[in-house]
């Protein structure tokens, strides 16, 4: 895995949060968070840049944000994955959502 990609440490507690529900339920599900973050790097990396991505640029209420939004898959498990400029101006994941996860907006 490359370093074009950086995660925010706001997108790491996301997927945290996610492996604690999963160890919660009936029988145990074992930890995801690993998988999901090589699988975005992977999606997200040969791209150039933030600009180059190819991916909805979100909109709240009708105002546009700086953050694109892109949808990735593991285990059958679909990811809502929240990308935002870094600061050299390569994509950096600001948050990442499960649909059993409390929505962002």
């Amino acid at each position: 895995m490359g370093d074009r990609v950086t995660f925010r440490e706001t997108a790491l507690n996301d997927l945290r949060h996610h492996d604690q529900w999963r160890l919660s339920m009936e029988p145990p599900a074992p930890p995801i968070r690993a998988e999901v973050v090589v699988a975005i790097a992977r999606k997200l990396e040969p791209f150039q840049g933030f600009d180059d991505l190819p991916y909805p640029v979100v909109s709240v209420h009708g105002e546009v944000l700086p953050v694109k939004r892109c949808l990735v898959d593991v285990r059958s498990k679909r990811f809502v994955v929240f990308v935002t400029r870094g600061a050299d101006g390569q994509p950096e994941v600001a948050r990442i959502r499960h649909p059993r996860q409390q929505p962002l907006f």
